[in-house]
């Protein structure tokens, strides 16, 4: 949904908090975040121009992000993955299919 998307841009441009995103993200591309923010930071709030997507597999979305923060546009790379359900476990609530940002890149 596009209101997540603007979120993560976002979280980039350093309007929000990475915290945010905790749960749906790996550490890798926490990392790339961290390197990514100081990068696109803008006093202007970022705007989505594009989004373009592929299914590459069954169980994995790509997609290009088209980007602009503030005079500046990007280009993002980013790929999501679902992971299979879990069930419970002693000690562990089972957990429903969800989505995984397991790749992020900029441009």
């Amino acid at each position: 949904n596009n209101t997540d998307h603007q979120e993560g841009v976002e979280i980039l441009a350093g309007a929000r908090s990475p915290r945010q995103i905790l749960s749906c993200t790996t550490d890798h591309v926490r990392e790339q975040i961290g390197l990514l923010t100081p990068l696109v930071a803008a006093d202007q709030r970022p705007r989505i121009q594009r989004i373009l997507t592929s299914r590459p597999t069954a169980h994995a979305v790509e997609m290009t992000v088209v980007v602009s923060f503030g005079p500046r546009s990007r280009a993002l790379a980013v790929r999501c993955e679902q992971l299979p359900p879990q069930p419970a476990a002693p000690g562990r609530p089972a957990r429903p299919a969800r989505w995984l940002c397991t790749e992020l890149e900029a441009g």
